[in-house]
Order: C-alpha cells, then structure tokens, then sequence
C-alpha cells in the first residue's frame, strides 16, 4: 500500500493527489473525508502514483548538480556524455566523452559548454529568423541562471549557455520565443500568436522548463 506523505484537509469538495518536486504523495482531501475512503482512493490510483514518481525520480537524477570529475555523466541536449579529467592538452569531444584538462576543469567545461551553446543557438536563429522574416543585431551567450532568454532593444539576443542541458525543442521555443520579441516587445496576444504560428505545441516547452528549473543551478 501507498502511504502519503503529507494529507491536507480543507473546504474542498474533491480529492486530489499531487506529486511534489522531491516525487512525494501529497493528499488535498475535504475535512468530511474519513483516512480509509483517502486510502481507497489513493489504492485505486497507484499505477498513476507509481508512474509520476517514477518520473520525477528521473528528472531529478538528470538535473542533478553536475560535479566536475572524472566519470561524471552529464546530459547534454538529452544525450549522455562521460567527462575524462587528465593530463590533456585541450578540451576534446567524442561521439560520448568529453575531454578536459586537469587545470581548472570545471571553468573549462564551462566555456566549452558556452561554445557548443552559441552554435547550437546561432544555426536555429539563423534558421527561425527566416520563418519569421526578422533581423537580429546580435547573439550572446552569457552564463545568467535566471533568464533563459532576452531580446534587447536595439534586438540583440543574449542566452543562458544551461539551455545546452535542455532537449532540442525546448532550445527551439528560447530562440522563437526571444525572436518574436523582435516583432512585439511585449506578451500580448500578438505576440503568442507569433510565437504559435511557428510552434503550435509550445506549451508544452513551456511546462517542460517549468518542471526542470533547477537545471539553472547544475553548475
């Protein structure tokens, strides 16, 4: 049997069961409702139960902070890559390795990181400004842990280098989202019927990043 972790009773009519961010049960039950009828419930929904735990363990695994040591497995753009720490004369990449001097290794990665960002970003700006029919000044890289994204006034674009860590469409969405400010510099409703005459699904990027915060703090 499933046992919650937390059960909240209040003046709601309906129970409802959430998974939290550290994959915990948490039970919002009206204050009428008695332990056996919450745990009935929460029997007839343990395949759900199991299943967004199951999910949540895993995203947290995967956005866990990265410690910049030989072995560590780290995530970019959803495939898995082994860093290697020696007595290397620079940084190299292989199909699955990422090799890096023992010299300050973990500023290494980061600039590292920061190029292969700038020409990941550089090639989908390139391509969405066509769709889009604007113009950009031009592309930054910076290592903000608090914006995704910006778009200046003068239209220059500037991006967080952890967008590496995300997967490929939600890199996508950034770009098209930060590009669509070229033409609305606001969130108007014009400017999401921009951003959705590109990416009809960009909800979905959207709730992707709203679950997969922490990845700002991974390095």
């Amino acid at each position: 049997m499933i046992t919650p972790n937390q059960i909240i009773r209040s003046n709601r009519k309906s129970l409802a069961l959430t998974i939290n961010d550290r994959a915990e049960l948490i039970v919002r039950a009206p204050l009428s409702y008695s332990d056996r009828k919450i745990y009935n419930f929460i029997a007839s929904k343990e395949g759900w139960i199991i299943k967004k735990q199951m999910a949540m363990r895993a995203s947290n695994m995967r956005n866990a902070k990265i410690c910049v040591v030989d072995g560590e497995v780290v995530n970019i753009l959803c495939q898995p890559y082994t860093l290697h720490i020696g007595k290397y004369v620079r940084t190299r990449l292989t199909e699955q390795d990422i090799y890096l001097p023992d010299d300050k290794p973990r500023e290494r990665l980061i600039l590292f990181l920061m190029r292969w960002c700038k020409r990941q970003v550089t090639s989908k700006v390139e391509y969405y400004a066509r769709i889009l029919g604007v113009q950009y000044s031009t592309i930054r890289i910076s290592k903000a842990h608090t914006c995704w994204g910006s778009c200046g006034a003068h239209n220059s674009l500037n991006f967080s280098y952890r967008l590496i860590f995300c997967t490929p469409n939600v890199m996508d969405y950034i770009v098209v989202h930060e590009l669509s400010h070229i033409k609305y510099k606001n969130h108007g409703k014009r400017f999401w019927s921009c951003v959705r005459s590109v990416l009809p699904n960009y909800k979905l990027q959207e709730r992707w990043l709203k679950n997969n915060t922490s990845i700002m703090h991974m390095i």
